[in-house]
């Protein structure tokens, strides 16, 4: 919770002394330079294809869209889905209530941090940084992110051939005793070359075909499956 509440004041407070759009939707027309990049209240933001916005792009109670070939400086988002298409390029992501999808061959050169919400990042995608979220699952497919991946509730799925240069975590929520056990998938194809940290219950499926140190799993005992499906609910 304190974590929310930080990161809703300051996107907040980065909106004071914008310009900032109220009860409208914000459109960088595509193949388009924008210096100043987008702010949103109660509105949409759509960064046309091919368009760069040299600026940050941030939004409350609205959807931020970054359509394919699309390059933003970075995205902030309270209450509200991010999508990054296709060969999009942008800087750190970071939100409340909000999904992210990065679409494939995009690239986000740093973090994505998300409280309450999921992130999927697709085939030929890069993340440069760290992927961390508190409460939504976590989907590589296809994917490499070179720091870390890690969240405390909503599961972590790492398939199709997917790379995490850093370390994988499921982290204990503070002051709960959770005992249902969370799904980790590492999938056919796919390695990585940290640790693999539990501070709470899973249930971790490794693929005979991944590849992993199972001298740095820590806190889980791995079931190996095989074929090219996803065992349960992956």
């Amino acid at each position: 919770m304190k974590i929310k509440i930080l990161l809703v004041l300051l996107l907040v407070a980065s909106l004071a002394g914008c310009d900032v759009s109220v009860n409208e939707d914000v459109v960088i027309a595509a193949g388009s330079k924008s210096s100043s990049g987008a702010s949103s209240v109660n509105g949409n933001i759509v960064v046309g294809a091919d368009a760069t916005a040299d600026g940050s792009v941030k939004s409350v109670n609205g959807r931020i869209t970054v359509e394919d070939g699309a390059t933003v400086k970075d995205i902030a988002s309270v209450n509200g889905p991010i999508s990054v298409g296709e060969r999009a390029r942008t800087g750190s992501i970071e939100g409340v209530n909000s999904s992210t999808d990065c679409e494939q061959n995009a690239r986000v050169d740093g973090d994505i941090k998300l409280v309450n919400g999921g992130v999927k990042v697709k085939s030929g995608a890069t993340v440069t940084g760290n992927i961390k979220t508190v409460n939504g699952p976590i989907r590589l497919t296809g994917a490499t992110v070179d720091g870390n991946v890690g969240n405390y509730n909503g599961g972590i799925v790492i398939t199709d051939s997917s790379t995490v240069k850093g370390n994988v975590t499921v982290y204990k929520p503070s002051g709960q005793d959770i005992k249902e056990p969370a799904l980790v998938i590492i999938g056919p194809g796919s390695t990585v070359l940290g640790k693999l940290s539990f501070e709470r219950p899973v249930k971790l499926y490794i693929h005979e075909m991944a590849e992993v140190d199972y001298d740095k799993i820590d806190g889980a005992d791995p079931i190996s499956y095989s074929g090219t499906g996803l065992p349960e609910d992956g």
